[in-house]
């Protein structure tokens, strides 16, 4: 094997591993989102934290974000209300709220996202992974996105957004342990090929759902 192979051929173990652990850190949110107790969905931290709903938003509106090539090409969800990304509740720069909002700035009436609703999007996100990282050229050397300085390669970008999500994650399940004892079981990879065929969930009659794959080990 040329160098030019081997070094083609460590790339696209990379690729397959960022899809992967980009499905396995959905799974595992997507787990800590339907385990929530339903009095709990929209109720604020006892620390003053966020409600869930707003923290699950929260993590896949930057997914869905980071998984695109660049700036340019997110568009919010169709269902996005100003400024729910943002759990500090302050907006971005003026100058890039064009990009990070929708054209039209719907407001918050104060009515949280629903379960469905977060689900239907965490469905929209975890279908974007393996088409997005495919199209990814991972030995670009900086992000596509402009806030980002200093400027970092395009596969620590990748890596970052994941492990953003695993850290909303740990959140999440922390909170539900403790309200209702139910966790959030571990899971080590997620790729294509290892997923299970789409159902339909029972909870909704529009949203998609993965079976549950066994984990093998981490």
């Amino acid at each position: 094997m040329s160098r030019d192979d081997s070094d083609a051929a460590v790339v696209e173990i990379l690729r397959a591993s960022l899809q992967g652990q980009y499905h396995a850190a959905l799974a595992m949110l997507r787990q800590a989102i339907e385990a929530c107790p339903d009095d709990m969905w929209i109720r604020d931290d006892r620390d003053g934290g966020n409600p869930i709903w707003r923290v699950a938003y929260h993590a896949l509106y930057y997914t869905d974000l980071y998984l695109q090539r660049d700036e340019d090409s997110f568009r919010p969800w169709e269902l996005h209300l100003t400024g729910l990304q943002d759990l500090d509740d302050v907006p971005a720069p003026e100058h890039l709220r064009h990009l990070l909002e929708l054209p039209h700035r719907p407001q918050w009436t104060g009515v949280p996202y629903t379960r469905e609703q977060v689900l239907t999007y965490w469905w929209i996100c975890d279908g974007m992974v393996d088409g997005a990282i495919a199209a990814t050229d991972l030995e670009a050397t900086e992000t596509g996105f402009s806030w980002h300085d200093p400027q970092r390669p395009k596969v620590e970008q990748h890596i970052d957004s994941i492990r953003h999500v695993q850290h909303h994650v740990g959140q999440l399940a922390t909170r539900v342990r403790a309200e209702s004892g139910a966790s959030v079981d571990w899971v080590g990879s997620r790729g294509a090929a290892q997923r299970a065929p789409a159902t339909v969930a029972p909870h909704s009659p529009t949203t998609p759902a993965l079976q549950e794959v066994e984990d093998p080990g981490v």
